[in-house]
């Protein structure tokens, strides 16, 4: 069956460049194509048709210590050539490419068109969605997990598109430090929205505007505004809990985690259970805290932040995500 596939690239860079890049699908190599940059554009850059799949294999920017749009911890790697190496796009010049990177340039997402699908299940959240302590190129953060078993279960007409950004907060107002990432009421429409085919989505975030300083009527106030947006748009809101940090000292760059601020968590997780009116709700706190003490994340659990989950604490919460509410 053959299905179309569009790569979508965030180009950032600077106007007026030629960038080169090798498409392949399926094993086969498709042809070069070139654009002339001409500023900061969201660009649909290719429309395919193909058999299995598409992927971006190599792009060649000219120039040394070029800005280009990233995402920084993708945690998958990718190989570049030194600064000045040439076009080495086409054949085979591996031995070109000596230098690794777990960012992830250019590419923002791939769409795919099928007669089969029923729906995107996008994961909307911060550092514990994008992935922060994960296993490079395992892909195994909790979506990933999540995204495994809907496939096992016979349910792989769903896809899942990771929306996380690391440190990523749900309001701007008032945070002490303030946000370094379009806070998730800003960014909503362009990586909710936008997500072609969005039927699902999960909305993990909160921890990050409680360190900073946020009340719980803050948080719970752009939560809300959230789910509203989500049912207005025809898309089923799924809430998930605000799993536990442990406390830390203020530091030059950060207010640090205290007693007042689980307090706060405890409050945003009751709401959330109980009374924001998402269709459903992922307990995460009561996957992964500790038995004797739920204001720590259990032992087993945690990569050693008092943050986030290791790999096993993926695993579990994953594993924890009932399927059933994907109709």
């Amino acid at each position: 069956m053959a299905i179309a596939s569009r790569i979508k690239l965030a180009l950032g860079i600077l106007p007026g460049l030629v960038l080169c890049g090798l498409i392949a699908a399926a094993g086969y190599a498709l042809g070069e194509v070139e654009f002339v940059l001409t500023g900061r554009a969201w660009i649909e850059a290719l429309v395919l048709a193909i058999l299995i799949g598409a992927a971006v294999r190599t792009f060649w920017v000219p120039g040394a210590a070029v800005p280009v749009t990233s995402h920084s911890r993708a945690l998958t790697t990718s190989y570049l050539t030194a600064d000045g190496a040439g076009d080495r796009i086409a054949g085979d010049n591996r031995e070109f490419f000596t230098r690794t990177t777990m960012a992830m340039y250019f590419l923002s997402a791939v769409d795919v068109l099928s007669d089969s699908a029923r729906g995107a299940i996008v994961a909307f959240g911060d550092s514990i969605t994008d992935g922060t302590c994960a296993t490079l190129d395992a892909h195994d953060r909790w979506e990933d997990v999540m995204a495994s078993r809907l496939q096992l279960a016979g349910r792989g007409d769903f896809g899942v598109v990771n929306e996380g950004i690391g440190g990523n907060t749900v309001t701007r107002q008032n945070l002490v430090p303030p946000p370094n990432s379009p806070p998730g009421l800003e960014r909503f429409d362009r990586d909710v929205l936008q997500r072609s085919g969005a039927t699902h989505v999960i909305v993990f975030e909160g921890t990050n505007d409680i360190r900073r300083g946020a009340t719980a009527a803050q948080v719970m106030a752009g939560l809300q505004e959230i789910v509203t947006r989500l049912k207005a748009a025809g898309l089923k809101a799924i809430g998930v809990t605000v799993i536990p940090r442990h406390n830390v000292a203020p530091a030059a760059d950060s207010t640090g985690w205290d007693a007042a601020k689980t307090a706060i968590r405890n409050a945003v997780n009751d709401w959330i259970r109980r009374r924001a009116g998402f269709d459903a709700v992922i307990d995460f706190d009561e996957v992964v805290r500790k038995a004797g003490n739920h204001d720590l994340i259990d032992p087993a659990y945690n990569c050693g932040d008092g943050i986030h989950p290791n790999p096993f604490g993926y695993l579990t919460m994953g594993r924890a995500v009932r399927l059933d509410v994907f109709k």
